[in-house]
């Protein structure tokens, strides 16, 4: 028998150090600020923190993405070239600074930067651990099998979908990996061998030779901000019943016009909260006479209708509980003369079929609509509306019900 002796180790406690302690605490007193969107409160613990300790990786990178959170795009840089210099391979601030130079319209340095999301997003990653090669944009043969995959959101890969027949050119069997929702809508995209349904937890992968993640493809074709290939209308199906519904409705309401309404995204996204305006911000368009309006919302946000029974009854005609998947919703945007949304993938999907659309931006925007202008070279047809002030929605309102009238 072995006999273990169990005398306790002697554990010298460590010393206390204060600086450290009060640094911890500012800077949790600025995570604190920022997740609350007080950014200004949140880059004067930041700044205090990088005072006391000029090496503070971290309060480098999340000072920068308080200013990009406020739209100030060159100040953000200064920070996360900071964050790079002490720490060059920070996934997190090259992530951070591909977006703040997207923002700015600069692809070109941009996009490289912007290959640290692999690294940085779960979901996927075992694609990079496979032991394939990443795909670099060069032609295939024909015996070889290219994977294209998507680890965002569904936003996102309509997006992309631009690239397809591009990427068709060079590789002649793809398989193109899509979430649920859009599987429907792009599965009929001429040049690519197979579509598969994204899986959620099942990390089984398809027998490929190369693979590349759909947002790796503006960077491989190159694209510049004046270069942005023109969106891809996928062939798909159309929804027979909700073709049905509208064309109901415009032959009680043969004079007016059908808007189609959205008012929030996902509220699980944590950029959500800025970027819906609510139901209540958007009653007073249903005011407008000759107009008739058709809720196209889904999810927790449809929960507005009821609550604004009196006011929205007899004006607005829900069509969000038949609207099945993106293929439906892309009936319905069809179907009417004029989608209104704040920023979630529906304008994606408007944008992606040329539907006219206009898009209510909160401040500052997401990259992809351009920092200040009125018009994305992503969606070259929709108008762009946008807050005049960080969290203020009635003006933006009054200026789209005055481009209504």
């Amino acid at each position: 028998m072995i006999v273990v002796n169990q005398t306790k180790l002697s554990r010298t406690k460590p010393e206390p150090n204060p600086e450290k302690e009060v640094l911890d605490a500012l800077f949790g007193v600025g995570y604190q600020f920022q997740k609350a969107g007080q950014f200004p409160k949140a880059i004067g613990a930041y700044l205090e923190t990088i005072h006391r300790n000029p090496k503070h990786v971290w309060a480098y990178n999340n000072l920068g993405n308080c200013y990009r959170s406020l739209g100030l795009y060159e100040k953000a840089l200064e920070q996360f070239d900071k964050a790079l210099e002490l720490e060059p391979e920070k996934r997190s601030a090259k992530l951070n600074k591909s977006l703040a130079l997207l923002s700015l319209n600069r692809y070109e340095e941009a996009w490289p930067l912007y290959r640290s999301r692999l690294d940085t997003i779960d979901y996927r990653k075992e694609v990079l651990t496979c032991g394939k090669l990443e795909w670099n944009g060069d032609c295939l043969s024909p015996d070889k099998t290219l994977f294209i995959y998507s680890n965002q959101g569904l936003g996102d890969e309509l997006q992309m979908l631009r690239y397809l027949p591009m990427v068709a050119e060079r590789a002649p069997r793809v398989i193109v990996e899509v979430q649920k929702q859009n599987y429907e809508l792009v599965k009929d995209i001429p040049g690519i061998s197979e579509f598969r349904i994204r899986p959620k937890d099942d990390t089984s992968l398809p027998q490929f030779d190369f693979h590349c993640e759909i947002f790796t493809l503006p960077e491989l074709f190159r694209t510049t901000f004046e270069t942005v290939p023109p969106p891809y209308r996928p062939p798909f199906k159309r929804d027979i019943h909700i073709r049905n519904l509208i064309a109901e409705q415009k032959h009680f309401y043969p004079s007016h016009r059908h808007i189609g309404l959205i008012w929030s995204g996902n509220p699980k996204n944590d950029l959500n909260p800025y970027r819906a305006c609510g139901l209540v911000h958007q009653l007073p368009l249903l005011q407008l006479g000759n107009c008739r309006f058709y809720s196209l919302q889904k999810g927790a946000p449809a929960n507005d209708i009821p609550k604004f029974q009196n006011e929205v009854s007899g004006k607005l005609f829900d069509l969000g509980e038949h609207l099945e998947n993106m293929a439906s919703t892309a009936t319905a945007i069809d179907e009417l003369d004029l989608l209104i949304t704040t920023d979630t993938s529906v304008p994606h999907l408007a944008g992606t079929i040329g539907a006219k659309s206009w898009v209510l931006l909160h401040q500052p925007t997401d990259w992809r609509w351009t920092a200040d202008k009125e018009v994305t070279p992503w969606y070259p047809q929709m108008r762009l509306f946008r807050q005049k002030t960080k969290g203020v929605w009635t003006t933006l309102i009054d200026e789209v019900e005055e481009a209504l009238r």
